[in-house]
């Protein structure tokens, strides 16, 4: 994504003064560092010898830049730079611990350390094999590639509680890592640093477990990873702005964590994700990142339950594969972007419990496949569309505790699929006299129009 970043300098050509230029005064020599200590000044007159220099590093250092000058009668020169700045990358994350055991013995001797650090003896019952001097293809849960290597770690089973050993850095052969169990298995602790280390993997699925700690970053160092599935454990801390390196990443899932900070705008370079899920984190805040706009093949996007505000990205309407968006229960501000009318594939829209203004988008009556539409406890104000009659495939509309009015339009009588319709809470909202209208009414398994008032 470019943002546009526009610096205007007052650089007067007199004597030094106390400003931030002074520094720059004399002999010294001015480099691009130098050159930042401008901003700290914008929108000021500051005093410079030597302000020639300074647009010299604008020239180095802003090469692509477009950026001019200008003097007054009293000698202030001012330079206005507008610059085209790209996505910056995501950090390459720490290296982890080096592999110390990279063979098949060595595959044995980490699962035997995984084996002590969750009780293996209380849980072995459940998967035969599990610490014997048998071939590891035969140990529950394992199977191995054609030079003995463990390709395959799924332990679906009730686990002891235990920790992650930080040996399991050493299945350098793993492709598949999936340690949970329904309805929760009891693993705690952090998850390892040395998982970094597992350049093969394509699966890691933790989920439903109690681990503990922050994400490391250095998972941002599996290239070939498709799924990372973390949900319903007890993380914290920030979301690791290197998983933005993962760019075979199909499905990232987050969700039912105490995750903190900002969502890191380098999750939109991955360009494979299917199924973006962070729902339920309830220290997440700040904006939605626009740049989540650029996941053409997201399917699914989960960000319901946080702290998100600011408005809603109208670059979301580039995700023409989107299938299900949930916002619900965020801060979220503004209108609803017209451009969200562009998802022809939506089934599931859900913006409710939020504080959402302005009136309802025309463009939404484009979702023809859309079957759930919650746009409730928000701000919403104006008609009930027309246009919301051409959703064919609606099975369910909330618009309540709005502050919509006029009356419901008779067009929604064409929503013959219709199962559900909540329109209380909006006082200037009234039910016409209608025969068409009561006779569809009559369809709804939910309802509350007994609230509404008549019009007059």
């Amino acid at each position: 994504m470019l943002k546009r970043v526009c610096f205007v300098l007052a650089v007067l050509m007199v004597h030094s003064s106390a400003s931030a230029c002074s520094d720059l005064n004399g002999d010294a020599e001015v480099n691009f560092a130098d050159f930042l200590i401008f901003i700290n000044d914008f929108g000021k007159t500051v005093t410079c010898a030597h302000a020639e220099k300074v647009q010299l590093v604008i020239q180095n250092q802003f090469n692509d830049a477009v950026w001019d000058t200008s003097r007054n009668a009293e000698g202030v020169l001012t330079i206005t730079i507008t610059k085209n700045v790209s996505l910056p990358p995501p950090p390459l994350p720490p290296p982890p611990p080096p592999v110390t055991d990279d063979s098949a013995e060595g595959d044995r001797r980490a699962l035997i350390d995984l084996y002590n650090a969750t009780n293996g003896d209380e849980w072995v019952r459940y998967a035969p094999n599990w610490g014997s001097d048998k071939p590891l293809s035969e140990w529950y849960g394992v199977t191995t590639d054609t030079s003995g290597r463990v390709d395959t770690l799924k332990l679906d089973i009730p686990l002891s509680r235990g920790r992650l050993s930080e040996s399991l850095g050493n299945l350098t052969n793993l492709k598949y890592l999936e340690i949970g169990y329904i309805p929760r298995s009891a693993l705690s602790g952090p998850i390892p640093e040395s998982l970094g280390n597992l350049s093969q993997l394509e699966v890691l699925d933790l989920d439903r477990n109690d681990l503990r700690g922050s994400i490391p970053e250095s998972l941002g160092n599996l290239s070939q990873l498709k799924v990372l599935n973390l949900n319903r454990n007890d993380l914290k801390g920030p979301i690791p702005s290197t998983l933005g390196n993962l760019i075979n990443l199909t499905n990232l899932d987050l969700s039912g964590n105490f995750l903190s900070g900002s969502i890191p705008e380098s999750l939109g370079n991955l360009s494979q994700l299917k199924i973006l899920n962070l729902e339920i984190n309830l220290d997440l805040s700040g904006a939605i990142p626009s740049t989540l706009g650029n996941l053409s093949q997201l399917e699914t996007l989960s960000l319901g339950g946080l702290l998100l505000s600011g408005s809603i990205p109208e670059s979301l309407g580039n995700l023409a594969n989107l299938r299900t968006l949930w916002l619900s229960k965020n801060e979220l501000s503004g209108p609803i972007p017209e451009s969200l009318g562009n998802l022809l594939n939506l089934t599931y829209l859900f913006l409710d419990n939020n504080k959402l203004s302005g009136s309802i988008p025309e463009s939404l009556g484009n979702l023809a496949n859309l079957r759930s539409l919650w746009l409730g406890e928000n701000e919403l104000s104006g008609p009930i569309p027309e246009s919301l009659g051409n959703l064919l495939s609606l099975e369910r509309l909330s618009l309540r505790s709005n502050q919509l009015s006029g009356p419901v339009p008779e067009s929604l009588t064409k929503l013959t699929n219709l199962r559900a319709l909540l329109l209380s809470g909006n006082p200037d909202l009234c039910w016409p006299a209608s025969q068409n209208l009561e006779t569809w009414s009559l369809n709804f398994s939910e309802k509350d129009l007994s609230k509404l008032p008549r019009c007059p």
